[in-house]
């Protein structure tokens, strides 16, 4: 199973290491995404070309993306789907972070993906892992356009061209 939360780093609050961060102190340089209160408070002061944010994303347990590894969100997501729509077509991808040089690997592996990022590799299942990041990223987006930091329609629409290909992936197995 798989846990994936999106925060919006806090302006103006700088983060001296990144390291410092964790479970018990991230409410002090993150907002959650779906904590609308909070994100209604500061969405006048974000600057929405420069949004910067950390994607968590545990698979079984196993942390693949945390808090020291934020970066521009809305970017990441949308590399993120250019990797997935790169992986459907070719059988491996990689990308880097926007602005960190972090890197995520993909590797087709008999029905699973060996998936790196940075220094961390693990073996997922194909399908069912780019499912549910699509829908995150998906889910992402729209919040983001909800909260009016962004027209994010290209981004949705690759988002569904990645649907398709996995829909067609489904059909030859």
């Amino acid at each position: 199973m798989y846990e994936i939360k999106n925060y919006i780093k806090k302006p103006n609050t700088p983060i001296v290491d990144p390291l410092q961060m964790n479970d018990q102190n991230k409410n002090d340089f993150f907002i959650e995404l779906n904590n609308q209160e909070e994100m209604f408070k500061v969405k006048k002061i974000l600057d929405p070309q420069y949004l910067e944010g950390a994607i968590v994303l545990k698979w079984n347990g196993y942390s693949l993306f945390n808090l020291s590894q934020w970066d521009l969100i809305d970017q990441l997501w949308a590399y993120v789907i250019n990797l997935f729509e790169e992986y459907l077509s070719e059988g491996e991808a990689s990308v880097f972070f926007p602005e960190q040089p972090i890197a995520i690997k993909m590797k087709k592996n008999n029905g699973h993906i060996l998936l790196s990022v940075e220094d961390r590799t693990i073996l997922v299942p194909e399908l069912e892992f780019i499912q549910c990041m699509i829908n995150e990223a998906n889910v992402f987006f729209k919040t983001i356009e909800e909260y009016k930091l962004g027209d994010y329609s290209n981004e949705l629409a690759q988002v569904e061209r990645v649907r398709e290909k996995i829909l067609n992936v489904n059909k030859k197995s």
